[in-house]
C-alpha cells in the first residue's frame, strides 16, 4: 500500500471477539441463519483439532467441499494452514459423479486426511463392493490415509465396517474412519471418535458413537422435567446435547431472537440434538430433540413437507393426512424419509393409487432432493389426534418394529402394477443406464427406477443432468459423451438407450420441443427459451409442477448439424407448427421468459387467430418493445452476458470486459473469460471453449432476429412476472413497470402485473423459484375456477373472437367477474 493510500477506513484493531467469518446454516428448516465465528473461536478449535489429530498425519489434506461451508473452511483448509501441512482441493463434480475417484486422487497425491458425509461414504462403500471398480487406479495405494473424517448426519456400524474392510484391501490402516459432531456453530467438527468400530461392533447400536470432545469444547446431556427446569442425566440416559467452551460461536448475525433461542440461561450452546454419554465417555447420537430429518447430510422440517403435500392437492390421498419422518431401514445406508397418508380411493383402484404415489414421490424430490417410502394408511386403524394430524410417533415406532410390511408390500405393487409391462426393463443397456440412474438419485427400492422412469420426475436439476450424462457416458465407455441434448430429449433409460445404440440420435434433429414433464392431466404449459435459446434455467421450475405436461421450445443452432433461424417469421411459424404436432387442441398455456416472452406473445396471437382458446399467457420479464435493446447486442455482449447467465461469473465482471473483447477474436474473447470465471463452474458446465463460440453465435443470432420487431395486433389476456430490472434499462422495479412493462396494455386486452423475488438473471433461481412457482399455480386456479365458473360463454367467446375488454363476460347468460 502506498503512502498516499488512506487508511483511515481500515479499524484500528481486532480482538479475539471480533466476527472473521459470516457462515450461513442450510435454511432447510428456515430462514437461514448467519453464524459468526470469531477469530478466537476459530483459533480455539484449530489448536483443539490439532492436539487430537494422529501423529503421523502429516502429509497433504485434501478437500473437496466449497470453501462456504465450514468442512472446508476450517476443517480441511485453516487446519492445514495451521498445521503448516500443504492442501490439495478439486471440484466436487469430480467425486460426485464417482465416489471412487476420491481415492484416486488420495493415492495419488499421498492425502493423510480427507472429509465425506456419510451418505458419500455409503456410495462409496456399494461402488467397491460392485464386481467391478473399473475406475480404480491400477497401482492404487491408500497407506498414507490416517483420517477420513466423516459427519452431518449418524454414521452406521454396517457402513463403517464394510467400508474399513474394503480400504484395508488397498493398503489402509485400522480405524482409519473418524466419525464426529461437525456443526457450523462449532467450526465444525468439535467432537470425534478416534477408534471407531473398536467399542462400536459390540455395542449392537445401529450408529457409531461420534466420540469424545477435543480441548476447547465442553459437553452435557440435560433431561427436562416438564416443569421449565432441567438437570444433567446420569450416564447412560438420553437426553438433550448442549456445549459450552471457546470452540461455540457466540450469536447469529443480526438475529438476536435465534441467537437468544439458542442458548440455555446458564450459556449452554443447546444443539436440538438429543444424546447420552457411554461410561467410556464417547457419546452416542440418539436422534433430533425438535421434529427434524436430516438426509444426506441436510436438515428438512416433517411438519414443512407435510404442508407441501397438503398445497399440492393431491388426487387419492384425503387433504391433511400426512405425516413424515425419518428412519434408518434394515436395507438401506442411510436414513430414508416415510410419508404416511390415508388414501381417498379404493385399494383396488391400482392405477390411482399408482399416480397418487408418484406424485408424493416427486413432491417429496422437489423440496427435499431425495425419494421416500410411500406408506398408504387404513383410517380404521389409525386414530388421528384432536386436531386430525396423524400421531407421527406412534406411526414411526410401529413402521421401525414392522407393523406396515404388508401395507409397504401393496404400496410397492401399486407403485409398479400399473406400467408393468411397458416399463420392464429388457436390455442390459437399459439395466446399466436404470443402474446409473439408481445410484446417482440414491434411490434403494428397485420398484422406483424403471424403463421408462424419468430423469425429471426423479428432481433432476440442471446440474444434475450434465452429471448424469458424464456418468453413463463413463460406465458405458461411450467413445463420444453423450450430449445435453440428448438427455433432455430422451429422459428415460429406454429412450437413452436407443440414443446409445444410434438408432435415436437423428431423431431430434429439427424438433425444437423437450418434454419435461410427459405426465398429468391439466392443461399442459408450453415454455419458451430466453436469448440463449437454452431450456436449462426451467429445470427448477418444473421440480415444482406436478399436475400438467410441461414442454419446452429449444433453439434451433445449439445441436450439431442445425444451425439458426435467419427470419423471426420462420422461427414462429417453426415453433407454431411442432406446437400443433403434440397438442393439436386447446386450451394452451405458453409463456416465455426474457426474449422468449415475445415469441410466446407472437404464438398465442396465431393460436387465437386460428379459433384457438389460450388459457394462460406468461410474460416474464420483458417489454413488448425491444428492438432498442436487441441492437445494442452484438455478440461480444451476448458473449459476456452468456457466461454471466450461465453463472461463470459475476455481471460486473463480465460486463467489464467487453471493451476488451471487442478487439479480440471469438476464439480469444472464450479464452479471456476463462481466465477470469469460476473454475470448479467451468469444470461442471464440461463445455469446450468452441461449444461456448457457437452458444453465443447463437445467442447472438436470436437476438438480430428482433432487432426490427414491433408488437402488432392484441391477444386477450396475459400475466406478466416482475423481477428487478437489468441496470441497463431500468432504475428499479416502479420504472421498470410504468416505463416499459405498462406498455403490454396497448396490445392486451386484460393484463396483470405480479412481483416475484429476484433479479432479471435469478428469478427462476432454486433460492426464488417457490415463490415464483406458488405464484403461477394460483394464477392457475383463479383461472381454472373462473372458467369452471363461466363454462357456457367460454367456448362461444373464443369462437366468436370478442372484445375481452369489459370487465365481466359480455353475453347476458353469464355475470361472471374477470
Amino acid at each position: 500500500m502506498s503512502e498516499s493510500t488512506s487508511t483511515s477506513h481500515l479499524p484500528v484493531s481486532l480482538t479475539q471477539s471480533d466476527p472473521a467469518v459470516l457462515m450461513l446454516t442450510s435454511g432447510t428448516t428456515g430462514k437461514p441463519k448467519a453464524v459468526q465465528l470469531s477469530h478466537g473461536q476459530i483459533l480455539a478449535s484449530l489448536q483443539g483439532k490439532a492436539k487430537s489429530a494422529r501423529q503421523d498425519d502429516d502429509g497433504p489434506y485434501l478437500n473437496w467441499i466449497g470453501m462456504d461451508h465450514v468442512a472446508c473452511l476450517t476443517e480441511i483448509h485453516l487446519h492445514a494452514i495451521y498445521m503448516g501441512i500443504s492442501q490439495v482441493h478439486i471440484p466436487a463434480n469430480e467425486v460426485l459423479s464417482n465416489p471412487l475417484q476420491l481415492l484416486n486422487v488420495v493415492s495419488r497425491h499421498r492425502a493423510t486426511r480427507t472429509f465425506a458425509p456419510h451418505s458419500f461414504l455409503a456410495k462409496l462403500c456399494r461402488e467397491l463392493a460392485s464386481d467391478k471398480p473399473s475406475s480404480l487406479d491400477e497401482d492404487l495405494d491408500l497407506g498414507c490415509l490416517r483420517w477420513l473424517g466423516s459427519g452431518g448426519e449418524a454414521n452406521t456400524v454396517g457402513v463403517c465396517e464394510a467400508l474399513q474392510s474394503q480400504l484395508e484391501k488397498y493398503g489402509a490402516c485400522k480405524n482409519i474412519i473418524v466419525p464426529g459432531f461437525r456443526m457450523t456453530e462449532t467450526c465444525a467438527g468439535c467432537i470425534y471418535n478416534t477408534n471407531c468400530l473398536t467399542n462400536d461392533r459390540e455395542s449392537k447400536h445401529q450408529h457409531v458413537a461420534v466420540g469424545e470432545g477435543i480441548p476447547g469444547i465442553k459437553l452435557r446431556v440435560r433431561l427436562r422435567d416438564g416443569q421449565g427446569s432441567a438437570t444433567d442425566a446420569p450416564a447412560g440416559e438420553i437426553g438433550l446435547l448442549q456445549l459450552s467452551g471457546d470452540v461455540v460461536f457466540n450469536g447469529y448475525y443480526n438475529d438476536r431472537d435465534s441467537t437468544a433461542a439458542a442458548f440455555t440461561i446458564d450459556g449452554w450452546f443447546t444443539t436440538g440434538d438429543l444424546a447420552r454419554v457411554n461410561p467410556d465417555g464417547q457419546v452416542n447420537l440418539h436422534g433430533r430433540s425438535k421434529d427434524t430429518m436430516i438426509i444426506n447430510g441436510v436438515k428438512h422440517s416433517p411438519s414443512e413437507l407435510e404442508g407441501h403435500l397438503d398445497k399440492e392437492l393431491i388426487l387419492g390421498a384425503v387433504p391433511g393426512s400426512y405425516c413424515c419422518f425419518s428412519t434408518l431401514p434394515q436395507w438401506a445406508d442411510t436414513e430414508q424419509i416415510v410419508v404416511a397418508y390415508l388414501p381417498s380411493i379404493e385399494e383396488d383402484d391400482i392405477r390411482g393409487r399408482c399416480k397418487t404415489h408418484n406424485r408424493i414421490l416427486e413432491v417429496v424430490g422437489v423440496h427435499t432432493s431425495s425419494s421416500a417410502i410411500i406408506l398408504p394408511l387404513n383410517a380404521v386403524d389409525i386414530k388421528p389426534s384432536v386436531l386430525g394430524k396423524l400421531p407421527r410417533g406412534s406411526i414411526k415406532a410401529a413402521f421401525e418394529k414392522g407393523v406396515y410390511i404388508e401395507e409397504l408390500r401393496k404400496a410397492s405393487e401399486a407403485s409398479r402394477g400399473d406400467h408393468a409391462i411397458t416399463e420392464r426393463i429388457d436390455s442390459p443397456l437399459e439395466t446399466i443406464i436404470c443402474d446409473a440412474f439408481r445410484n446417482y438419485f440414491q434411490v434403494v427400492e428397485d420398484s422406483h427406477i424403471s424403463a421408462e422412469s424419468s430423469i425429471f420426475l426423479l428432481g433432476a436439476t440442471s446440474m444434475d443432468l450434465i452429471k448424469i450424462s458424464r456418468l453413463i457416458s463413463d460406465r458405458l465407455q461411450l467413445q463420444e459423451r453423450l450430449t445435453l441434448s440428448q438427455i433432455l430429449r430422451n429422459p428415460t433409460p429406454r429412450r437413452l438407450a436407443t440414443v446409445v445404440q444410434g438408432s435415436g440420435r437423428k431423431d431430434s434433429i429439427g424438433n425444437p420441443v423437450v418434454t419435461l414433464r410427459s405426465e398429468g392431466e391439466r392443461t399442459p404449459l408450453w415454455l419458451v427459451h430466453p436469448g440463449v435459446g437454452e431450456v436449462l434455467v426451467f429445470m427448477n421450475l418444473v421440480r415444482h409442477i406436478d399436475d400438467r405436461p410441461v414442454y419446452a421450445f429449444r433453439a434451433e443452432g445449439l445441436e450439431s448439424g442445425t444451425s439458426p433461424f435467419t427470419t423471426l417469421g420462420a422461427l414462429l411459424d417453426h415453433y407454431f407448427e411442432h406446437l400443433k404436432a403434440v397438442q393439436p387442441k386447446g386450451p394452451y398455456a405458453i409463456a416465455g421468459y426474457s426474449f422468449g416472452a415475445m415469441i410466446a406473445f407472437e404464438v398465442c396471437k396465431k393460436l387465437e387467430a386460428a379459433g384457438d382458446e389460450v388459457r394462460y399467457c406468461g410474460c416474464w420479464n420483458l417489454p413488448p418493445h425491444i428492438k432498442d435493446r436487441m441492437r445494442q447486442l452484438g455478440w461480444v455482449e451476448c458473449l459476456a452476458n452468456l457466461f454471466h447467465f450461465t453463472k461463470l461469473m459475476e455481471q460486473d465482471l463480465a460486463m467489464q470486459q467487453i471493451p476488451l473483447l471487442r478487439k479480440t477474436t471469438k476464439t480469444e474473447a472464450v479464452a479471456h473469460l476463462r481466465t477470469l470465471c469460476n473454475v470448479n463452474r467451468w469444470l461442471e458446465l464440461g463445455l469446450s471453449e468452441d461449444e461456448y463460440v457457437k452458444w453465443a453465435d447463437l445467442a447472438s443470432a436470436l437476438q438480430s432476429l428482433a432487432q426490427d420487431y414491433e408488437p402488432q395486433g392484441a391477444i386477450r389476456s396475459m400475466d406478466v412476472f416482475v423481477a428487478d430490472p437489468l441496470q441497463e434499462v431500468a432504475f428499479n422495479r416502479e420504472d421498470w413497470v410504468q416505463d416499459k412493462l405498462s406498455r403490454w396494455r396497448d396490445f392486451v386486452a386484460d393484463v396483470r402485473f405480479h412481483d416475484v423475488p429476484g433479479e432479471h438473471y435469478s428469478m427462476l433461481d432454486e433460492a426464488n423459484v417457490s415463490q415464483f412457482a406458488g405464484k403461477l399455480k394460483e394464477i392457475w386456479r383463479h383461472e381454472e375456477s373462473r372458467m369452471s365458473r363461466c363454462h357456457k360463454c367460454s367456448p362461444l367467446m373464443v369462437r366468436a373472437k370478442v372484445d375481452f375488454s369489459p370487465q365481466t363476460c359480455p353475453y347476458s347468460v353469464c355475470s361472471v367477474e374477470r
